[in-house]
């Protein structure tokens, strides 16, 4: 990740990956869930509470097993390593879902509302998470789960590990994975390291590892008797979620002032969330203790970024200041929408590069495939004009044309429409609002549904049109970035009306640019990064083992650039939301409406906000950001 700032920089990467499993019954499949994560064996519990610092390079922070990174009294965000100088109070992975519930008191009925929920960790008091009314102690919240770390030290069973399992020290490893219990050294039949890029490979300087579950959440149960999102395991509270988390830092110069968090949510639950939005809320610290009343923060969306710093680059000590950067660098993808969310399909604009820099070169981008305004307006429909219709089994798109007299009834993602000339479609709109702000905003209601019948999906001009970024002069400008690409079914259909497509229609409007719509699971080298020679190494990432895949000439999964291991194969959403408030206790995560508006695709704290705070001075503020649905 790069960003051009005119201070000094500390860059936390993060990286949202959301695996919910849908079904078409309210019963959901369960198909590759890992099985350790339905085991009660490894079910969290409060008990196995660990911590240790990220200290590999420049950077140093406490972090938790169930989560939490910093936090009063422990290492917040301190850069350069060994200084007096602090930039984070505490960071709380946060997870707000649309939940099916069941609010009468037969239990055999099936669910009659959706209602929002959210999960987080446990952090300071000011975020105001849910406790059990009747023992505040126990919080409602994620745990560490059992088994991903050594309950006493390898080197000496009696005596008790506290800390979190990390690559450099082997004393904190467990005797086996949950999750790889065949990665076992064969002279000592004891674990080996189990490395992000494979079995016992120590690729960062400081590698981290840990896992946590949310079945201690017991408030859905509390306000619902009936609800159980696990139907198969009547004693799990919660959601149904599973949270693993991997740090890792490099000391090499381009690296070194950073921390890589890898979050990866999986329901293994049997039941279906409509929509889920992940993200991070922040307290901030820039300047350290003392001096946080002249905080501020920004973002910018084609980078993926959110950041704060301080307002006069002066600190608690009169110390120059730099800036905390929370990036996406990979985030839950849309393979089904039709934009290309991530901007990497255009290789005419800054996005249109790919994680090292290097851009994509593609004849097949599209010319006639970019957002303009009128895009995101109401349809008012005529004779001739293309419905372009998505089959919801499939999701792929098909064309009818309106007729010139009467109506037509079209079905299209399960719903039907009656359309006709002079007859108006658009997209559903939502308002959001939060306590601070006070104000509405007016957003595509992201219901994942495609209601003016274009082919594009929740197509947003917050998202996709008119994207935010600020400028470093003095004083900094908020700029607007370049609009992003789409596969203009719309236009394809009015141009090749009548006559058979060629290739070059399909390019003019975007539908053969690979970057489009590309999935980290879909068993296709998108970019055509991955070879052979030094890639082809089998499903557990170490070469000469000769497990599933290695040597046979193809990508598999567990190859590096390739899938879920390149970072470039998936359509990510990206930065979707962003919301500033101030003071810092105005954001209590047990308000589930809330939060859920605040983190809503498409909620941006508005420009006059911000700008009020700068010409300001800054303020005590925090901010959530997240990326949905």
């Amino acid at each position: 990740m790069r960003l051009s700032l005119t201070s000094r920089l500390l860059a936390s990467g993060l990286a949202l990956a959301a695996a919910c499993v849908a079904a078409p019954s309210a019963v959901a499949q369960r198909d590759g869930i890992p099985e350790f994560l339905l085991n009660p064996a490894y079910y969290s519990s409060r008990t196995v509470e660990k911590k240790a610092v990220m200290n590999g390079n420049e950077v140093a922070i406490t972090f938790f097993n169930y989560g939490l990174l910093g936090g009063v009294g422990e290492i917040r965000g301190n850069w350069p390593k060994g200084s007096n100088d602090f930039y984070v109070g505490d960071v709380l992975p946060i997870i707000a879902a649309e939940v099916p519930v069941n609010t009468g008191t037969n239990c055999s009925a099936p669910a009659n509302e959706l209602v929002r929920h959210v999960v987080s960790t446990r952090g300071p008091g000011n975020r105001g998470i849910n406790t059990d009314p009747d023992s505040p102690s126990i919080a409602w919240t994620f745990e560490a789960k059992r088994g991903f770390a050594a309950t006493g030290r390898r080197d000496d069973t009696s005596r008790p590990n506290d800390r979190v399992a990390t690559s450099t020290d082997f004393r904190s490893w467990p005797e086996r994975w949950p999750d790889q219990p065949a990665w076992l050294d064969p002279t000592t039949g004891r674990a080996q390291w189990n490395g992000y890029f494979g079995r016992n490979q120590f690729n960062a300087d400081l590698e981290s590892y840990f896992w946590a579950d949310d079945r201690n959440d017991a408030e859905l149960r509390t306000q619902y008797p009936c609800f159980r999102a696990d139907a198969t395991d009547p004693t799990r509270n919660g959601l149904g979620l599973d949270l693993k988390v991997r740090g890792l830092q490099w000391s090499q110069f381009l690296a070194q002032d950073a921390i890589f968090w890898l979050y990866e949510v999986t329901n293994s639950s049997t039941t279906t969330y409509p929509r889920v939005a992940v993200g991070l809320t922040v307290g901030t610290l820039s300047g350290g203790d003392g001096d946080t009343q002249d905080d501020l923060a920004f973002f910018d969306q084609a980078n993926r970024i959110v950041y704060s710093y301080d307002n006069n680059n002066r600190g608690n000590q009169g110390q120059p200041v730099g800036y905390v950067g929370y990036g996406f660098l990979e985030s839950p993808g849309n393979a089904d929408n039709g934009i290309d969310d991530d901007g990497d399909g255009d290789p005419t604009t800054p996005a249109g590069l790919d994680v090292f820099g290097a851009p994509f070169v593609m004849a097949d981008a599209g010319t006639d495939n970019t957002f303009a305004f009128g895009d995101f307006a109401p349809r008012v429909l005529a004779g001739g004009d293309p419905l372009v219709l998505i089959d919801a089994a499939t999701g792929r798109r098909s064309v009818q044309y309106v007729p010139a007299s009467g109506a037509v009834t079209v079905v299209s993602q399960g719903q039907s429409y009656t359309v006709a000339a002079g007859r108006t479609i658009e997209e559903a709109t939502t308002q959001v609002a939060t306590r601070t702000q006070g104000v509405f905003q007016t957003l595509t209601a992201k219901d994942l549904i495609d209601q003016d019948l274009d082919g594009i999906v929740d197509e947003d001009v917050t998202l996709h049109f008119t994207r935010r970024a600020q400028s470093f002069g003095v004083p900094p400008t908020i700029v607007t970035l370049p609009a992003l690409k789409y596969e203009n079914y719309a236009d394809f259909a009015r141009a090749v009306r009548g006559r058979q497509p060629t290739v070059a229609d399909s390019s003019t409007y975007g539908l053969l640019n690979r970057m489009i719509d590309e999935d980290r699971n879909d068993g296709r080298d998108n970019d055509g990064d991955w070879s052979a020679i030094g890639d082809d190494v089998g499903a557990d990432g170490q070469p000469g083992t000769g497990d599933a895949g290695e040597g046979n000439g193809r990508p598999s999964a567990g190859e590096p650039n390739f899938d879920d291991l390149d970072v470039d194969e998936s359509d990510q959403v990206g930065l979707s939301s962003f919301y500033y408030f101030v003071p810092s206790n105005a954001f209590p995560i047990s308000r589930d409406d809330q939060v859920w508006g605040a983190m809503t695709p498409g909620f941006f704290t508005t420009n006059e906000e911000l700008t009020a705070l700068q010409a300001g001075g800054g303020a005590d503020g925090d901010f959530v950001f997240g990326s949905g649905y």
